[in-house]
This record gives C-alpha cells, structure tokens and sequence, in this order.
C-alpha cells in the first residue's frame, strides 16, 4: 500500500478531511463541502497540487444575497481564503500535513490534522454562519489574505457602517 492510500483510493488527508466536514453537518457535492445558512453558504474544497502529492484546503463563503447559487464552485465564491493564510501563525504545520511527500507517517498525519481541524478551524467555521458573522471574522484580521469579490466587499463594508 503506498503512504497516504488506503482501501477504496482515498488517502488519509481525503479521509481526514472527508471526515471533519461531515462532522460540520456538511454536504458533499461535487468535490467539495457545503454546509447551508440562511444568508450564506460555506465550502470546503481540497484541492490537489499538479506539481507534487500536495494539497490545499480552500475555505470559501458564497453570500446569497448576491445570487442563490445553490452549490457555487469555491472558485466563484464571494470569499475565498486557504487554511495556511487563515491560519499564518499554523502555516508551516498546515503544509507538511497537507504534503503526502512531507515524511510524516500516515497515523501522526492523521492525528496532526484531524487535531487541527477541530481545534483551530472548526470553531472559526461554526461561529460564522451569517453574513454579519462572516463581517465579525474580517473586523478581528482572519480574512486578511481572503481573495473577496468587490460585491461582496460592498456588502461587508455597509454592514460594518465603512465608507
């Protein structure tokens, strides 16, 4: 079996990462994860690297106020930002648990990210379920890196009162 593979082709970052969503009351649609509010939509995608076994876990926050996409693709969400920059001070940790080529060992992996998941992203995932909480995540700085579109930043900023 090589590093990473287990039965049925899913390799432990799939499996850890497949299990934290579904964990979240996600809904897996198309290669991502969608977990439905009210006002917002929050997806999870992890995305391989062409170059080497590497991956990249992608947050993204689809506003339905600017359209009622029912499973937008991350890449045409309103907020988008991966792990390592969501979480800069965990970004070195993040990437060698997201690299199969990393050396680390199947089960510390699956320990390291499954710990990190639910310790550090989980609680950001489930206090942000609104478009003022989403408003809340980028007054405290977590959404300093965050690619957002210019709807979407119109929005954030008449929520929050700013020019």
């Amino acid at each position: 079996m090589t590093q990473g593979v287990a039965h049925g082709g899913r390799n432990v970052i799939q499996r850890v990462v497949d299990a934290f969503a579904k964990g979240l009351g996600m809904v897996k649609e198309s290669g991502s994860w969608y977990r439905h509010a009210d006002s917002l939509v929050t997806i999870l995608n992890l995305q391989k690297s062409q170059y080497a076994p590497r991956y990249y876990l992608n947050i993204a926050f689809w506003l339905m106020g600017l359209g009622s996409e029912g499973f937008p693709k991350e890449n045409t969400a309103h907020v988008r930002i991966r792990l390592d920059v969501l979480l800069p001070e965990a970004a070195d940790e993040i990437t060698k648990l997201l690299d199969l080529g990393s050396g680390i060992g199947d089960a510390q992996r699956e320990e390291g990210l499954r710990a990190l998941l639910n310790s550090r992203l989980r609680p950001i995932l489930d206090r942000t379920t609104t478009v003022e909480d989403l408003r809340q995540l980028e007054l405290t700085g977590l959404l300093k890196g965050a690619a957002i579109r210019v709807a979407a930043r119109e929005i954030l900023d008449r929520a929050s009162g700013r020019p």
